[in-house]
């Protein structure tokens, strides 16, 4: 008997590729009919997405892959199976930041940089103070070779390169250096709001020190084991330039020439004992409590470009003499115990000797034995 007539939807016949499986299910026995549509309509996107559907099976299909010969035969383009579009290659990274650590006077640069789809580089560097806040900000684009151009220069200047830090901690240090300008009511650089994109958002709570995972088992017993033998972390860069200040090196070669007029005609040799004693005293007297938790803070802060560089042993050292720093007394174990601290005003006095040729210029209270006896240990002096 003669077939039915089957109804299809114009939506059907003009299915595309995306659409047409749906299309032949939803025609139900009418699919084939659908197929005849399609050769008829020339509709070859339809036809191939049938024929290529290995989900469905019936007669529709076997009717569809027949229909592509018929198709090309009348100069019908049949497509081929669509590609899936592959993941673009170019697409924006989640940010990183580095760290340089503190300087002789605790300035810290964080950088937070994030490579664009155009190959160039966005970049934010914030340069802060432990106990000022931010000191200036920057941002802009730089390419890939500019931005390892910087590292160097970095490099050249402090002797370390920029260390990686967690993009959490940066923007962390950074809120709470925003927070000593407002308090302290100073104007945050123009150039912080080049920055923005990068740094925030800002942390609301605190963030993890990138060593604080060093410094579970760190008793204050270990501590002080490393306190006496500290003074050779002087040897890492990040600490190359750490001295105590013009005023306090004054006052050490004041009281040094008070010793030296105190002794009168004592031996020359005795001027270099004399010495030790009064860095040790000058040790003491400069590195008040308040002074060495700055330290100890910024000795953390250099911990973590020690253990970029050196590893976790090294950098646990530093941690350990900071610990030390912070809990040194005035009575039991005063400052001068820890060599990390004598050692900052051996190096200022080296400092000294070396831009004197050999010699310092110690003011001696009036006493011709006393500048007598300087002047031939090789002390030069000044009258009082």
């Amino acid at each position: 008997s003669p077939k039915e007539a089957v109804t299809l939807a114009a939506e059907w016949v003009g299915a595309t590729w995306d659409t047409a499986s749906q299309a032949a299910r939803a025609a139900g026995e009418g699919a084939v009919a659908l197929v005849d549509a399609w050769i008829a309509a020339g509709n070859g996107a339809a036809v191939a997405a049938l024929a290529a559907d290995d989900g469905f099976e019936g007669p529709a299909r076997k009717a569809a892959r027949r229909a592509i010969g018929v198709l090309k035969s009348r100069g019908v383009d049949v497509p081929q199976r669509p590609q899936a579009p592959r993941a673009t290659e170019s697409k924006v990274e989640a940010p990183t930041a580095t760290f340089v650590s503190p300087d002789p006077t605790g300035a810290s640069s964080f950088t937070i940089t994030r490579r664009e789809p155009s190959g160039t580089y966005r970049i934010a560097e914030v340069i802060l103070r432990d106990t000022t806040g931010i000191l200036d900000a920057g941002g802009g684009w730089v390419s890939g070779s500019q931005l390892r151009d910087a590292r160097a220069r970095v490099q050249g200047s402090f002797g370390v390169t920029p260390v990686a830090i967690p993009v959490e901690w940066a923007r962390h240090r950074i809120a709470k250096a925003l927070e000593q300008n407002a308090t302290a009511k100073r104007v945050t650089p123009l150039g912080y709001e080049r920055c923005r994109e990068l740094v925030e958002p800002l942390p609301a709570g605190d963030v993890a020190h990138p060593v604080a995972d060093l410094e579970a088992d760190l008793t204050s017993e270990k501590a002080w084991a490393v306190a006496p033998t500290s003074g050779n972390l002087h040897e890492e860069p990040e600490f190359r330039g750490w001295m105590p200040d013009r005023g306090a090196l004054d006052e050490l070669l004041r009281k040094l020439g008070e010793r030296i007029g105190a002794a009168g005609s004592q031996d020359p040799d005795a001027v270099g004992p004399l010495l030790r004693e009064v860095i040790d005293d000058a040790t003491d007297r400069f590195f008040s409590p308040e002074v060495r938790a700055v330290l100890a803070t910024r000795m953390r802060d250099a911990a973590v470009s020690v253990r970029a560089r050196k590893g976790d042993t090294r950098a646990i050292e530093v941690l350990a003499a900071g610990r030390a720093v912070r809990e040194a007394g005035l009575i039991t174990s005063p400052p001068r115990e820890v060599a990390f601290l004598v050692a900052m005003f051996q190096k200022a006095v080296g400092a000294l000797l070396q831009q004197g040729g050999g010699s310092l210029r110690v003011p001696v209270p009036q006493g011709a034995a006393a500048q007598a006896s300087a002047e031939e240990a090789g002390v030069p002096t000044e009258g009082a």
